[in-house]
């Protein structure tokens, strides 16, 4: 029996018929999805009038009003002069408190865990207490040394304190206990430095 690449539908056994698929019709809609179709159409022309007809007089800022309600006002306004002391700091208090905590806790762990590292040759420790707070002191040290008012000298102070730690790692990787104490007294002075140009103490 040769098989054909032609797909034909199975015959119904009792009539010898073959079984057809439905007829698709393409023509008009149900006269139902028209009056549906037409009344969603005029429900949404109605939501889009509901702001109403706006004046266009000059001098008075673009309003919208809802359901009857007074249209908020722009905060702008052409030619405002604005009187009393600014609001806006470029730091507050809160910021600056959160930003000193960061500083005080990555000075510690320069001072006070890598020296005791360093000391038990515990190299990991090393390297793990430069890295505990890096990313926290980094943005840190960005938000404050753009905010400060000699920002070129507090970017310069903290690149150098990276510089310093970065040799910190290197020498805690070589596992030189004298270039690891030099390095990290360098880093944690570079660090007091950056914290007293930014204005930390």
């Amino acid at each position: 029996m040769a098989r054909s690449s032609a797909f034909v539908a199975p015959a119904l056994p009792a009539t010898g018929r073959v079984a057809r698929a439905p007829a698709v019709c393409m023509g008009a809609p149900p006269p139902e999805a028209v009056t549906r179709r037409a009344a969603l159409a005029a429900l949404a022309a109605a939501v889009v009038g509901v702001g109403g007809a706006s004046s266009a007089s000059a001098g008075p800022a673009a309003s919208q009003s809802f359901f009857g309600y007074g249209g908020a006002s722009s905060p702008y306004s052409y030619a405002d002069k604005s009187t009393g002391s600014v609001l806006y700091k470029d730091l507050n208090d809160e910021e600056v408190g959160k930003y000193r905590a960061i500083y005080q806790a990555s000075r510690q762990d320069l001072s006070e865990t890598a020296v005791a590292a360093i000391a038990g040759k515990s190299w990991e420790d090393v390297r793990s207490a430069l890295r505990l707070r890096a990313n926290d002191l980094g943005a840190a040290a960005k938000r404050l040394s753009d905010a400060s008012s000699s920002s070129k000298a507090a970017n310069k102070a903290y690149d150098q304190f990276k510089a310093s730690a970065n040799r910190l790692d290197w020498a805690a990787r070589q596992k030189d206990q004298a270039k690891a104490t030099a390095a990290r007294e360098a880093a944690s002075a570079d660090l007091d430095k950056w914290g007293q140009v930014v204005g930390l103490f």
